[in-house]
Protein backbone atom coordinates (compact mmCIF):
# COMPACT_ATOMS: atom_id res chain seq x y z
CA UNK A 1 0.00 0.00 0.00
CA UNK A 2 1.86 3.05 -1.36
CA UNK A 3 0.10 6.52 -1.86
CA UNK A 4 1.99 9.84 -2.61
CA UNK A 5 -0.40 12.92 -2.05
CA UNK A 6 1.19 16.81 -1.99
CA UNK A 7 3.47 16.53 0.92
CA UNK A 8 2.54 13.18 2.27
CA UNK A 9 3.49 9.73 1.46
CA UNK A 10 1.58 6.80 3.09
CA UNK A 11 3.99 3.60 3.00
CA UNK A 12 2.08 1.20 4.78
CA UNK A 13 -0.97 0.60 7.11
CA UNK A 14 1.61 1.39 9.82
CA UNK A 15 3.54 4.48 8.78
CA UNK A 16 3.03 7.62 6.67
CA UNK A 17 5.88 10.39 5.82
CA UNK A 18 5.53 14.20 5.82
CA UNK A 19 7.78 16.19 4.45
CA UNK A 20 8.51 18.97 6.35
CA UNK A 21 7.30 22.74 4.81
CA UNK A 22 6.83 26.09 6.00
CA UNK A 23 3.70 25.80 7.42
CA UNK A 24 4.96 22.87 9.55
CA UNK A 25 7.66 24.90 10.67
CA UNK A 26 6.47 28.15 11.26
CA UNK A 27 3.42 27.56 12.81
CA UNK A 28 2.91 24.44 13.64
CA UNK A 29 0.31 23.06 11.34
CA UNK A 30 -0.38 21.19 8.35
CA UNK A 31 -2.57 20.21 5.95
CA UNK A 32 -3.94 16.32 5.32
CA UNK A 33 -4.63 15.52 1.49
CA UNK A 34 -8.41 14.00 1.89
CA UNK A 35 -6.87 10.59 0.74
CA UNK A 36 -4.03 10.35 2.88
CA UNK A 37 -6.56 11.48 6.33
CA UNK A 38 -7.87 7.65 6.42
CA UNK A 39 -4.59 6.55 7.76
CA UNK A 40 -5.97 8.36 10.86
CA UNK A 41 -8.74 7.35 11.04
CA UNK A 42 -10.88 4.76 9.47
CA UNK A 43 -13.09 7.35 7.26
CA UNK A 44 -12.18 11.20 6.67
CA UNK A 45 -13.99 12.94 9.09
CA UNK A 46 -17.11 14.95 8.55
CA UNK A 47 -17.09 18.44 8.06
CA UNK A 48 -16.73 20.70 11.54
CA UNK A 49 -15.35 17.49 13.07
CA UNK A 50 -12.36 17.54 15.38
CA UNK A 51 -10.24 14.87 16.67
CA UNK A 52 -7.56 14.64 18.94
CA UNK A 53 -4.67 12.03 18.32
CA UNK A 54 -1.81 11.46 20.74
CA UNK A 55 2.04 12.04 18.91
CA UNK A 56 4.84 10.46 20.88
CA UNK A 57 8.29 13.23 19.86
CA UNK A 58 11.89 12.58 21.85
CA UNK A 59 9.91 10.08 24.09
CA UNK A 60 7.04 12.62 25.24
CA UNK A 61 3.29 12.30 24.42
CA UNK A 62 1.12 14.68 24.10
CA UNK A 63 -2.55 15.25 22.67
CA UNK A 64 -2.73 16.99 19.12
CA UNK A 65 -6.18 18.32 17.17
CA UNK A 66 -6.76 17.16 13.60
CA UNK A 67 -10.16 19.23 12.11
CA UNK A 68 -12.26 19.25 9.01
CA UNK A 69 -13.03 22.83 7.70
CA UNK A 70 -13.92 23.69 4.56
CA UNK A 71 -13.23 20.37 3.18
CA UNK A 72 -9.51 20.54 4.47
CA UNK A 73 -7.56 18.30 7.22
CA UNK A 74 -5.23 20.16 9.18
CA UNK A 75 -3.53 18.96 12.15
CA UNK A 76 -2.20 21.06 14.64
CA UNK A 77 1.18 20.57 16.38
CA UNK A 78 0.86 23.52 18.67
CA UNK A 79 1.75 21.31 21.90
CA UNK A 80 4.23 19.50 20.09
CA UNK A 81 5.77 22.66 18.23
CA UNK A 82 8.63 23.16 20.56
CA UNK A 83 9.65 19.43 21.11
CA UNK A 84 9.85 19.52 17.10
CA UNK A 85 12.13 22.62 17.41
CA UNK A 86 14.47 19.68 19.27
CA UNK A 87 15.16 17.73 15.79
CA UNK A 88 16.12 20.65 14.12
CA UNK A 89 14.05 20.16 11.52
CA UNK A 90 14.31 22.59 8.12
CA UNK A 91 12.03 22.14 4.58
CA UNK A 92 12.23 19.29 3.28
CA UNK A 93 12.70 16.90 6.18
CA UNK A 94 11.17 13.50 6.54
CA UNK A 95 8.89 12.85 9.68
CA UNK A 96 7.19 9.55 10.40
CA UNK A 97 4.77 8.34 11.72
CA UNK A 98 4.18 5.14 13.24
CA UNK A 99 0.92 3.77 14.45
CA UNK A 100 1.91 2.90 18.29
CA UNK A 101 0.93 -0.95 18.35
CA UNK A 102 0.37 -0.48 21.75
CA UNK A 103 -2.25 2.35 21.79
CA UNK A 104 -4.90 3.18 19.24
CA UNK A 105 -4.80 6.56 18.05
CA UNK A 106 -1.29 6.80 18.94
CA UNK A 107 1.51 7.59 16.99
CA UNK A 108 5.50 7.64 17.73
CA UNK A 109 7.26 10.45 15.02
CA UNK A 110 10.75 10.18 13.77
CA UNK A 111 12.45 12.08 11.44
CA UNK A 112 15.07 11.84 8.73
CA UNK A 113 17.27 15.41 8.82
CA UNK A 114 18.31 15.57 5.02
CA UNK A 115 21.43 17.75 5.45
CA UNK A 116 23.08 15.76 7.29
CA UNK A 117 21.71 12.97 6.47
CA UNK A 118 20.94 12.34 10.23
CA UNK A 119 18.31 10.11 11.70
CA UNK A 120 16.68 10.33 14.89
CA UNK A 121 14.52 7.12 16.20
CA UNK A 122 11.83 7.30 18.81
CA UNK A 123 13.44 6.59 21.78
CA UNK A 124 10.05 4.38 22.91
CA UNK A 125 9.88 0.61 23.08
CA UNK A 126 6.47 -0.56 23.85
CA UNK A 127 5.38 -4.42 23.73
CA UNK A 128 5.55 -5.12 20.32
CA UNK A 129 8.36 -4.15 17.51
CA UNK A 130 8.01 -1.36 15.30
CA UNK A 131 10.84 -2.92 13.09
CA UNK A 132 8.34 -3.43 10.19
CA UNK A 133 9.70 0.06 9.15
CA UNK A 134 12.88 0.05 10.38
CA UNK A 135 14.30 -0.38 7.03
CA UNK A 136 12.36 2.52 6.17
CA UNK A 137 14.89 4.86 8.20
CA UNK A 138 18.32 2.53 7.68
CA UNK A 139 17.97 2.66 3.76
CA UNK A 140 17.16 6.17 3.11
CA UNK A 141 19.86 8.00 1.14
CA UNK A 142 20.21 11.49 -0.07
CA UNK A 143 20.20 12.35 -4.07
Amino acid sequence: MELKSFSWEVRSETCAVKTVDFSLLKEGTTGIPQDVAPFFFNSQLEEGEDRQLEFVVLGQSAKCLISRRNNRHRLFFKELKHRLAGYNLTEGDLLFFDKNPDISGSYIVSAILLENEQIIVPNYIGKNTIGENRSSYSTYRKG
